[in-house]
């Protein structure tokens, strides 16, 4: 495949550049998997383990103080509410563990189900008010003004699609859900929109 050849032609000292190397390994990922017809349309957990979790942990690797845990049933300490999710990215803040992102998978790959899609949507949401309000216990002593500036996150993998979402409060009782971005998981190499011709020239 060319593109596959003129990935394996980038040298590594260009792949230290945090652009570089997401570019080639998110579409080294792609062609491991969805564009290799890897079963990730059979099951979630295929779907997971060969593309979503991979993405992730390249976001990981270039972003310093991540971690990444795959999907676990949560406990508010404070409150004694549980929660579960597909997946969490935390990190420490001066030796505090704060979640900041919530992953949920609504199935395999390509699947069109839209009553999964809101369930998925609204348990999240119950997920992303206890972290918020974690982070609430935990910083006990800052003003209101101050939290109201705290956001978290939500990564959504539905149908073709990752959608990225903000979760913050405005005011007391009002949580506000926001769509950042959403982007269509190619399925070929002809519909990838990741510049790797580009890429490949300029290098």
């Amino acid at each position: 495949m060319l593109m596959s050849r003129k990935l394996y032609q980038i040298a590594y000292e260009d792949k230290q550049d945090p652009q570089v190397f997401t570019v080639v390994s998110v579409l080294e990922i792609f062609m491991k998997s969805v564009f290799a017809g890897v079963c990730v349309t059979d099951e979630k957990a295929n779907y997971s383990h060969y593309v979503i979790w991979p993405l992730l942990d390249t976001i990981i690797a270039i972003v310093d103080e991540l971690k990444f845990h795959l999907g676990l049933s949560r406990r508010n300490i404070r409150s004694n509410m549980h929660y579960k999710s597909d997946g969490c990215i935390s990190t420490l803040i001066d030796g505090v563990h704060i979640e900041l992102m919530l992953l949920e998978v609504s199935g395999p790959f390509k699947l069109d189900d839209e009553s999964r899609f809101v369930k998925n949507h609204v348990k999240t949401g119950y997920g992303l008010v206890t972290m918020l309000n974690e982070i609430a216990y935990t910083y006990k002593v800052a003003s209101f003004d101050v939290f109201t500036s705290v956001r978290i996150f939500f990564l959504h993998a539905k149908k073709n699609k990752l959608q990225f979402w903000s979760f913050e409060m405005h005011s007391p009782d009002l949580y506000v859900l926001n769509l950042l971005n959403s982007v269509v998981i190619p399925d070929k190499c002809a519909s990838c929109e990741l510049p790797v011709e580009s890429l490949c020239i300029k290098l």
